[in-house]
C-alpha cells in the first residue's frame, strides 16, 4: 500500500502495524537520509518507507518511494511514535532482515576469504563499527554465538551505516559449533588472546582464516583456546588494560588485508 496522505493520527491502525513491525525481530528499521542512501545504492529494495511531508521533497526520500514496496507519509508528531531519535529526520525505512546458514557463508566465498566470529558482543556501537569495518575490509562473513546483541538493534543499525544488510551474517550459533564447523571446512582458526597469543605482526596464519574475539566484559571461555590454529595479540606499546574491541576486530581485519594484498583486485 502506498498512502501520499499524511496520517494525522497516532492511534491510525497503519502506526499500529508499523510499530509492531518495527519491534519484530524479522525486521531492520533504519531512520536518517545518509543511512538510508547508502543502502538504496546497494540496490537493496526497502519493504516499506515512512516520511513527513516536510522530507518529502528531498531527493533521497524520492529515491526511496520509487524502490520501495510500501511507503506512507505521515505527520511529525506520529513519525516521532516511531522515531529512536530526539531529533527525526522525518525519513526511515523498513528492511527485511537476511537469512543465512553457516554452510553459505563458506560456499561462497573462496580460498582467501575472511571471516569473523564474535563471542556475546553485547555494545551495539562495537559490533556496528564491526559490520562497517568488516564491509570495507571484503570480510566474507560473520558469526554471532549466542548472548549476543541482536542485529536489530538500532543503534547497532546506524553504527554499521547499513552494513549490516551487505555483510553476511548468522546468529544465535553456539561457539563450539562454529569453530568446529569452520574447521571441518579447511579455515584456519585464529584466535585473540592478550596474555598466550603471539604478537600478530610476527606470526605466521593463513587463508581462509578467520579471527575468533570474545566479549568487552568476559573475553572467551579457557577451553576455547585449545582449538586455535593459531593464538594471537595485538601489541601494546604504552600500558592499558586493553583496545576497545571494534578497534581490535579492525587491526585483525586489514592486517590479512595488507598481509595477503587482498586490496588489489587485479
Amino acid at each position: 500500500m502506498k498512502i501520499t496522505q499524511a496520517i494525522t493520527s497516532k492511534v491510525n491502525p497503519k502506526v499500529k502495524e508499523l510499530v509492531e513491525l518495527k519491534d519484530s525481530k524479522s525486521h531492520l528499521f533504519v531512520e536518517g537520509y545518509r543511512i538510508i542512501e547508502e543502502i538504496l545504492n546497494l540496490n537493496i529494495t526497502p519493504l516499506e518507507v515512512i516520511f513527513t511531508p516536510e522530507a518529502e521533497s528531498n531527493p533521497i526520500t524520492s529515491k526511496a518511494k520509487s524502490m520501495a514496496t510500501n511507503f506512507t507519509s505521515m505527520s511529525s508528531p506520529v513519525f516521532g511514535k516511531i522515531s529512536d531519535t530526539d531529533e527525526p529526520q522525518g525519513l526511515a525505512a523498513f528492511f527485511k532482515k537476511p537469512e543465512y546458514k553457516i554452510e553459505d557463508l563458506i560456499k561462497e566465498s573462496g580460498e582467501k576469504a575472511i571471516y569473523l566470529i564474535l563471542h556475546e558482543v553485547q555494545d551495539p556501537g562495537n559490533l556496528g563499527t564491526i559490520f562497517r569495518t568488516a564491509r570495507a575490509a571484503g570480510v566474507s562473513g560473520i558469526i554471532l554465538t549466542k548472548k549476543s546483541v541482536s542485529v536489530v538493534n538500532t543503534k547497532l543499525l546506524r553504527s554499521s551505516m547499513g552494513a549490516v544488510l551487505s555483510v553476511p551474517f548468522v546468529d544465535n550459533i553456539d561457539l563450539k559449533d562454529a569453530i568446529s564447523y569452520l574447521k571441518n571446512g579447511g579455515i584456519s582458526i585464529a584466535i585473540t588472546d592478550i596474555k598466550s597469543g603471539q604478537n600478530i605482526f610476527n606470526t605466521e596464519y593463513k587463508l581462509p582464516v578467520c579471527f575468533v574475539l570474545g566479549s568487552e566484559a568476559h573475553g572467551l571461555p579457557a577451553d576455547i583456546l585449545k582449538k586455535a590454529d593459531v593464538l594471537l595479540s595485538i601489541p601494546i606499546v604504552n600500558r592499558i588494560e586493553s583496545l576497545n574491541l571494534s578497534i581490535s576486530a579492525g587491526i585483525l581485519m586489514y592486517d590479512a588485508v595488507k598481509r595477503f594484498n587482498l586490496y588489489n583486485k587485479g
